[in-house]
């Protein structure tokens, strides 16, 4: 997944006050508009394919990525394998982008306002606590998709009716099973996403400006830096295998 846009950097006036005028409202709604675009071109049937290739783990003969995708057609069609869990468990999870970006913008500013740390070690921080505000948001959507797409008895049941059935015999805390790993898991994720994100931003912009060129990062500029922050967060994978089994 390409990492979202990392925050930008607080600046103090001359009195060395933040100046807002009011908390940044609008990444509440941003944040979920990107993580749908991604979901429903693709990125949700990707996690339902990796989904079904972790709960594979430790048999003798662990599907390859084309036979899940043919055993899931097989049993709910095209439309409904890519879709399958998405409605509407997945679509709730689209607010995961709320959490984050909120939470880590909010919490950048107030640790360099009232704590008076630096814009660095401020953005480093909130980065992890973003992740953190993720992980309590996601965990109980995350723990029914898994469940649904792992049964096709549950995938088959209204969303009400699959619910209850997995309360009802698992009782509600069940919803948190396995947030250890999930917190440290979104927290070292997006930590390692914006970070890695930012700092290759910066190395670009400074190459551009070296060579006479504009600081401004084009479109396909921004999408590669994201890229890599993306592909650096995946070191975090083993962890969500426990979370999965």
């Amino acid at each position: 997944m390409i990492a979202l846009q990392p925050p930008r950097h607080h600046t103090r006036s001359s009195g060395d006050s933040f100046q807002r005028s009011r908390p940044a409202f609008e990444k509440l709604f941003i944040g979920p508009v990107m993580v749908f675009g991604e979901m429903i071109t693709g990125g949700h049937y990707l996690e339902v394919l990796r989904v079904g290739k972790q709960l594979a783990v430790g048999r003798e003969a662990a599907p390859s990525y084309v036979a899940l995708h043919r055993n899931l057609v097989h049993e709910s069609g095209f439309f409904g394998a890519f879709y399958r869990g998405f409605m509407p468990w997945g679509l709730f999870q689209c607010c995961k982008g709320v959490p984050v970006l909120f939470v880590q913008h909010e919490s950048m500013h107030h640790l360099q306002a009232t704590a008076g740390w630096s814009s660095n070690s401020a953005e480093k921080a909130s980065d992890f606590l973003g992740g953190f505000a993720q992980a309590l948001f996601v965990n109980p959507l995350q723990k029914i998709k898994v469940s649904v797409v792992a049964c096709q008895n549950m995938n088959a049941m209204h969303p009400t009716q699959a619910f209850k059935t997995l309360i009802k015999q698992n009782g509600v805390l069940s919803l948190y099973d396995g947030f250890a790993p999930m917190a440290l898991r979104r927290s070292l994720d997006w930590g390692i996403r914006f970070a890695v994100t930012s700092e290759v931003k910066n190395w670009v912009i400074a190459l551009k400006v070296r060579e006479g060129q504009s600081s401004e990062l084009n479109f396909w500029e921004l999408i590669c830096c994201g890229m890599i922050g993306g592909a650096l967060s995946t070191a975090t994978h083993p962890i969500d295998n426990i979370i999965t089994n």
